[in-house]
């Protein structure tokens, strides 16, 4: 994540508010630019949010693929024993 929260430090490019947040897996990058118009702690929090939003979302993907490659698999290895 990164950005200018406020309530100083923004340009005509790069304006206050301005937050880039990322989340990142060994498959896909997923980024979403967008451009608060709040207070500076509410900018960081809202920035917050999406990044936990965008983790969230990252997470339900994997279990999905993950659960689809295990019913494609005959569900192989989906469960057991670690031995003992």
């Amino acid at each position: 994540m990164t950005g200018i929260a406020g309530p100083e430090g923004g340009t005509p490019a790069k304006p206050v508010g301005l937050t880039y947040v990322a989340v990142a897996d060994g498959r896909e990058a997923v980024v979403r630019r967008v451009v608060w118009t709040g207070n500076r702690h509410e900018n960081k929090r809202a920035s917050a949010e999406l990044a936990l939003e965008l983790l969230l979302e990252r997470a339900e993907t994997l279990a999905a693929a993950r659960a689809a490659a295990g019913r494609d698999a005959g569900g192989a290895g989906a469960t057991g024993s670690t031995g003992g």
